[in-house]
This record gives structure tokens, C-alpha cells and sequence, in this order.
């Protein structure tokens, strides 16, 4: 697990949007510090179910402004209010 305290996140140009990752990208284009970020990419333990979700299948689920899907021996992902 990643120490939040002293990692510091990566900021890449992306399709015309600045990112911010816990993850280094070296084959993006490196963003300046002043740029606004427009995604943000976290690594953070997810729960397998979300509560109360308007659609819930094998490898999808969606709740209130939360969509999470799974892609099976690889990981979860979860979109949160649209970022």
C-alpha cells in the first residue's frame, strides 16, 4: 500500500487534460504545477459492493454519482462524481 504522506503525485498532459497520478507516467507529457487537474488517479482499497446500486452486475455497478467496474485479474475502478 502506498504511503500517502510522502508520495508525491505525478502530473501529466493527456488528450488535452491535465492529470494527476499516485502512479508515474513516463510516457505521458509531463504538466507544469500550475496547471489545473482535471482527473485525479488514486489507489485506494474499493469494496467489492456498493450500496444500493441502480444497476448491478458481475463486473458493473452504478450508484449515485459513482460508477465502479471490474476487469477481472486486473483490478476495480471506480469513477466518482464524474472525475
Amino acid at each position: 500500500m502506498l504511503d500517502r504522506t510522502t508520495r508525491m503525485p505525478h502530473r501529466h498532459q493527456v488528450f488535452g487534460l491535465t492529470l494527476e497520478s499516485e502512479l508515474a507516467c513516463p510516457e505521458l507529457v509531463t504538466a507544469a504545477p500550475e496547471v489545473a487537474v482535471d482527473i485525479q488517479i488514486r489507489i485506494a482499497p474499493l469494496t467489492a459492493q456498493l450500496d444500493s446500486p441502480s444497476l448491478n452486475t458481475d463486473q458493473v455497478q452504478v450508484a449515485p454519482g459513482i460508477y465502479q467496474f471490474l476487469i477481472r485479474d486486473v483490478t476495480r475502478y471506480r469513477v466518482e462524481r464524474g472525475e
